[in-house]
């Protein structure tokens, strides 16, 4: 199953916009749409996001800065365990959580696993297609 979703993502300084599973997700493209800006294409700056345990629960370490200039054809983002990793094989990177309900009677409501975060890589606003597999 695919699925695509449309997400805004602030100027570059701004608050960066955390991209996290909605599915049990075995890849995850993230791609500018081309039909913001009027067609004008701003780049946009990801940090990867990794698990690491804390005392309080999981935590995320933010990795480096990676900017990717405003050019289509550097895009898509590719986030997957293996590259030309094929189903049935492919490991998950993620799940999608259980937001808005809880996991069980009386427990917690989850979230999706956080995969990166993304700001545009200039001082106006962009928009982001996120398609998970």
């Amino acid at each position: 199953m695919q699925k695509t979703r449309v997400i805004n993502v602030p100027a570059a300084g701004g608050v960066p916009v955390v991209i996290r599973c909605t599915m049990l997700t075995e890849a995850m493209t993230i791609q500018e749409d081309g039909s913001a800006n009027n067609g004008f294409q701003q780049g946009l700056i990801y940090n990867l996001l990794t698990p690491k345990s804390s005392a309080t629960g999981t935590a995320w370490t933010v990795g480096p800065a990676i900017q990717v200039p405003p050019n289509l054809s550097l895009e898509p983002i590719l986030f997957q365990n293996k590259r030309n990793d094929h189903s049935p094989s492919r490991q998950p990177i993620g799940n999608g959580g259980s937001s808005p309900y809880p996991v069980c009677p009386g427990g917690p409501v989850t979230t999706g696993t956080p995969i990166c975060q993304v700001t545009s890589a200039s001082a106006s606003a962009t928009v982001i297609d996120v398609t998970e597999e």
